[in-house]
């Protein structure tokens, strides 16, 4: 998730700075290509991962009987289908492309509908799906245990107390990362969204170079927001880079 936030702010950099510095450069088909495809690329790939950290803990709650959903080969596979379809889902726009960089409407719109409307959809399931699982199965345990008569009453209460510790633990772990995804997801939609919804519309009518300015630097503000984040959400970054800074004076 750090690794592809980092790339994608590199990345927009770049493509910002040749953009409106050395706008040369995109006159060369090559270079167009390559530069907007790793724009488009990164850009799936950010919110690829967002939805992809909530599909890994939707596997490790709902099968954690299984035991293929608590190993590093599942979060492994998280990983790897989230770049495998970045870059795939990315190469529809490759060679679309006229003699002045520029692309065709239906280019922005695809890429809009990937990163807001289907990733928004995919990650709204999933959470739904986990919490309704999480609030039925709380249920069922109770359920389970008050129909067990035979224990003495102490022993019930004793082992229903411990149960419920032990899953209360594991709950509000994930429920505070899902919705700390959620919070982020958020925060991607809003920042991107109104630049995305001006890309579609820049290709039909001029855009002033304030607005284009104001929705870039407010798309970046959010990117600034999720790396913070991350950051604050991130304990052990936090003691560790506390750690090296104070112990540098």
């Amino acid at each position: 998730m750090s690794l592809t936030i980092l790339c994608f702010g590199i990345i927009h950099t770049i493509y910002f700075t040749v953009r409106f510095h050395y706008t040369k450069v995109l006159l060369s088909n090559f270079s167009c290509n390559l530069i907007t495809y790793l724009r488009v690329m990164i850009t799936f790939q950010l919110a690829f991962a967002l939805i992809m950290v909530s599909i890994y803990i939707f596997g490790y709650v709902l099968y954690h009987q299984k035991a293929f959903f608590k190993t590093k080969k599942w979060f492994i596979l998280c990983i790897v289908c989230q770049w495998i379809m970045g870059i795939a889902l990315a190469t529809v726009i490759i060679s679309k492309n006229d003699s002045n960089c520029s692309y065709p409407r239906w280019v922005s719109i695809y890429t809009m509908v990937i990163t807001v409307v289907v990733c928004s959809l995919i990650s709204l399931l999933v959470n739904v799906r986990l919490f309704i699982y999480g609030h039925f199965s709380f249920h069922r345990m109770l359920l389970n245990t008050s129909f067990n008569r035979i224990e003495p009453i102490q022993s019930i209460v004793l082992n229903l107390d411990n149960r419920l510790n032990n899953r209360i633990r594991v709950n509000q772990r994930h429920v505070r990362l899902l919705k700390h995804m959620i919070y982020m997801f958020l925060i991607f939609v809003i920042g991107w969204g109104p630049f995305s919804i001006l890309m579609i519309v820049n290709s039909n009518m001029e855009v002033s170079t304030f607005t284009y300015g104001f929705f870039g630097i407010w798309a970046e503000i959010s990117l600034v927001c999720l790396i913070i984040s991350m950051f604050i959400y991130n304990n052990k970054l936090r003691q560790y880079l506390a750690e090296k800074i104070f112990h540098g004076f």
